[in-house]
């Protein structure tokens, strides 16, 4: 287990269970998560890059502490592992734990180890230069549902976490969106009016292709999202596999449109 924050005492961590029930928990991090936006505080972009627990803890002398924990992917982990040895990353961990502190739970460690028994590496949240709350909340709640109760639980807020940032960026670049709500609208017209999808290049009828599927992904996640997960009460859901590949497909879209503006 790497720790990148140990506060005094012993370092011996045997995890419990979890400190917060799922709502509260999620309260408790947004709290902490706006406190370090509202200062400017580089633990923020850390609390959002993970899917962290907070965790029970205790050791062979019977202290009682609670863990910022998260188990990751193989993958995951080798990345994360870098940041031990991060002092900018160590210096975020403990803003984090002061202040969970602050706000009235004590954090005696931020830790993390490689979850051995999963399975290979899913397609990873995009860190976006833009966002919105809403887009935030969105992925950070999925990212969570992935790694507690699977693809299927994470769909709807992927989804969201899409539709959000399809919005946002119309917003940013004064498209009007005036009776248009659904993703598949809202892509139409970034894809015809957004700077990021001018130009003509040599590979360009290729790459549209690959765009135009893009619009057809989208125009099935929506039914997908409505009647097959559990945004609603539906009698049939997603397989896992199923649910994994859209949450891949909005999470690589994601990726690709973020990257699109920025070199727009």
């Amino acid at each position: 287990m790497i720790r990148l924050h140990t506060g005094s005492g012993s370092w011996e961590i045997k995890l419990l269970g979890h400190h917060f029930p799922e709502s509260e928990w999620l309260k408790a991090r947004d709290n902490v998560r706006r406190l370090l936006k509202a200062r400017k505080r580089p633990g923020a972009i850390l609390l959002e890059k993970f899917p962290w627990e907070l965790r029970d803890g205790t050791n062979f002398f019977g202290d009682e502490f609670t863990v910022l924990y998260a188990r990751l992917s193989i993958e995951r982990y080798v990345e994360a592992a870098e940041l031990e040895q991060d002092k900018a990353a160590r210096e975020a961990a403990t803003s984090i734990a002061k202040t969970f502190e602050e706000l009235g739970t004590f954090v005696r460690f931020v830790a993390f180890e490689p979850d051995v028994d999963g399975s290979p590496d899913v397609v990873a949240t995009p860190e976006l230069t833009i966002t919105a709350a809403v887009v935030s909340r969105a992925l950070n709640d999925a990212e969570r549902l992935l790694q507690t109760n699977g693809a299927v639980s994470a769909v709807d807020r992927v989804h969201t976490a899409l539709h959000g940032y399809l919005r946002q960026l119309c917003i940013e670049s004064n498209i009007e969106l005036t009776g248009i709500e659904g993703v598949t609208g809202i892509w139409k017209q970034l894809r015809t009016k957004h700077p990021a999808f001018a130009g003509e290049t040599a590979r360009t009828n290729h790459v549209s292709r690959i765009v135009a599927g893009v619009a057809t992904i989208l125009d099935a996640l929506n039914p997908v999202r409505n009647s097959a997960s559990v945004a609603h009460p539906n009698n049939e859901l997603l397989s896992e596999s199923e649910a994994m590949l859209a949450v891949n497909a909005a999470r690589t879209i994601l990726h690709f449109l973020d990257s699109s503006r920025q070199h727009a």
